[in-house]
């Protein structure tokens, strides 16, 4: 890596200092698990320790492939991703999460397709995602399951649809693991009210806009071949998104739909995508047009997560807005 992108990285790994401070009550509640183990306190610490460790190595694998000119979109996008990915399971309504082993599972897959080394491994990732969390099949093995045809797309290696099939044959044979030894569970937590979900859905809009303006740029200079597989991953967080609202754990419905898209970005950056490229650039002016300070597009939704959303002390934003 260059100098600058570990310059990014430490402060990156400061940041997720600060919300280890912010976010992490140092409590464990139950969550459904397939072994014993996983419940343990200390498994849970370093779970989570894990989860920011491989998280990072992503980052330092996506920056190590990624083309110079596309390098300050990805810092962006980076630390906007993590403004979701790092609070998310320091939480007690989270932390100990079985879903959590699921995106480390996304991470560690996502490297090899980038590295396009012990690819293979996604197969088994697959299964041992949806064997110890189930819900996995909606979010981080859709995501996962989606990326395998756009690579078949883009590159015409057909052992990226055959890893497809068997990725989505092993997510669902993992599920049906967990409904024979019984213990499928949704892990349903419902942190947000209707009324905070609402209310943080109109102040998230813009980021939605964004999203629409950026996939209308990609169809229009992606091929006709192209632009199906755009439209499957454009659609990609419907599922996960659908059943945390029907469930009304809105949490993970924010984090999952945010999540997506980003991650989605940056894998196709890191891929070399060129219609990506120049949607972003297009975005990336109109954007700067709007709001002068891009800093603030990052801090903005980090005020709702530090001041709203998650933490144990009701704050003045509570109390104005409503519990």
């Amino acid at each position: 890596m260059e100098k600058r992108d570990r310059t990014f990285l430490a402060a990156l790994a400061v940041f997720a200092v600060l919300c280890v401070g912010r976010f992490f009550e140092h409590t464990l509640n139950f969550h459904s698990a397939p072994m014993g183990i996983l419940q343990q306190y200390r498994f849970a610490e370093l779970a989570t320790a894990v989860y920011f460790a491989v998280l990072f190595l992503l980052y330092g694998i996506m920056l190590r492939k990624m083309e110079a000119k596309e390098k300050t979109i990805a810092y962006f996008m980076m630390a906007f991703l993590s403004v979701f990915a790092f609070p998310m399971y320091l939480p007690a309504n989270y932390f100990g999460a079985m879903d959590i082993y699921a995106w480390m599972a996304l991470f560690v897959a996502a490297g090899c397709l980038i590295l396009e080394k012990g690819e293979w491994l996604i197969v088994p990732l697959s299964l041992a995602a949806t064997t110890v969390s189930p819900m996995a099949l909606f979010g981080s093995q859709c995501m996962l399951v989606l990326l395998l045809p756009y690579r078949y797309l883009s590159t015409e290696k057909k052992k990226y649809l055959l890893l497809g099939i068997l990725s989505l044959a092993a997510s669902l044979v993992g599920v049906g693991l967990t409904v024979a030894l019984r213990f499928f569970s949704t892990d349903v937590q419902q942190v947000l009210s209707p009324r905070k979900f609402l209310v943080l859905a109109v102040m998230m809009c813009p980021y939605l806009l964004m999203v629409g303006t950026l996939f209308r740029g990609i169809f229009s200079d992606a091929s006709r071949r192209m632009k199906k597989c755009y439209g499957l991953l454009l659609a990609g967080w419907i599922p996960a998104a659908a059943v945390y609202l029907i469930t009304a754990d809105y949490s993970r419905v924010f984090y999952q739909v945010f999540f997506y898209f980003i991650f989605l970005i940056l894998m196709m950056l890191t891929f070399g995508d060129t219609a990506v490229s120049s949607a972003m650039e297009k975005m990336k002016e109109k954007v700067l047009s709007w709001v002068p300070i891009p800093a603030v597009l990052i801090a903005y939704p980090f005020l709702f997560l530090t001041f709203w959303i998650s933490g144990p002390v009701p704050l003045l934003v509570e109390k104005i807005l409503g519990h």
